[in-house]
């Protein structure tokens, strides 16, 4: 990061700025942490890991498949599933290519779901095996968004080319609130906030993450990216154990212990119920 030049006697050092993007967390914990896994619960309880590394690869074949339909830095895509490897796939590959994703919650009212779509106007709807549904009910409602199923693979693993065309500034995605005041509201990221938040996330006084830790949120993806658990996992090498929306406290304390999970990430309800 930095630049030497020849001061007389001395040379000096100077810091050069670098952009933050976001997806740069993959390509660092693909080339660092390769073998750390992401683990998808799935609703009916299977499971299945996949490293970052292969993380990655999956990422920039979803990157190029977005190019290849024409989706380009600016563009928005409806990501709408519930938390899985396959979903940040898609995440990141949104990311590497400078195209902003809406995480839509699947449990807000269809209605709801339905207006705040007409008002992004994704270019792409990406939905898994659970909200199918919805996507189809939404695309019958006349709004011609193409769907495409979050499993759905592609080959070209190759990272997109180039320098991101795109500012640090430049909006990630879009998350929305839970609706409990009325209609959701909208909330931007943008690529060095969401690496920003990463770093902080991971220090000390905060999540307090190593390589060593195994994490799992309680929250979906859908939830402000579950608390950053998948942008700051990847960066400093902890695995990351993604579940479904369940409300048994007996299959979370299940999960905890067949992935030996460490670090939780619940509100004041998750412990209420583990306490009980």
């Amino acid at each position: 990061p930095y630049l030497h030049a020849d001061n007389g006697d001395a040379t000096v050092a100077r810091v050069r700025h670098r952009s933050l993007h976001a997806h740069d967390v993959l390509t660092h914990a693909a080339r660092v942490h390769g073998q750390s896994t992401v683990t998808t619960v799935t609703p009916q309880g299977a499971s299945s890991d996949l490293t970052y590394a292969g993380l990655a690869e999956r990422a920039w074949s979803c990157a190029n498949h977005l190019r290849d339909r024409g989706i380009r830095t600016g563009d928005h895509v409806a990501n709408i599933g519930l938390s899985a490897a396959d979903q940040l796939a898609w995440l990141y590959g949104a990311l590497s290519i400078g195209a902003v994703s809406h995480l839509v919650n699947p449990q807000h009212p269809a209605e709801d779901v339905a207006y705040l779509m007409r008002a992004a106007r994704p270019t792409l709807m990406l939905h898994d095996t659970v909200t199918s549904p919805l996507a189809q009910a939404l695309s019958n409602c006349g709004s011609s968004i193409p769907l495409l199923d979050i499993a759905q693979t592609f080959g070209n693993t190759r990272k997109p080319d180039g320098a991101p065309p795109f500012p640090e500034d430049a909006a990630a995605f879009v998350c929305y609130s839970s609706g409990t005041t009325g209609l959701p509201k909208t909330v931007q990221y943008t690529h060095r906030s969401t690496l920003l938040h990463a770093w902080a996330c991971a220090l000390p006084d905060a999540m307090g993450l190593s390589a060593q830790d195994r994490v799992m949120p309680l929250m979906q993806t859908y939830h402000a990216t579950a608390w950053g658990a998948p942008f700051v996992c990847p960066l400093v090498g902890a695995a990351l154990v993604l579940v479904p929306p369940d409300r048994d406290p007996a299959r979370w304390f299940r999960w905890i212990e067949d992935h030996r999970v460490t670090v939780l990430g619940a509100v004041t309800a998750h412990w209420m119920a583990l306490a009980q």
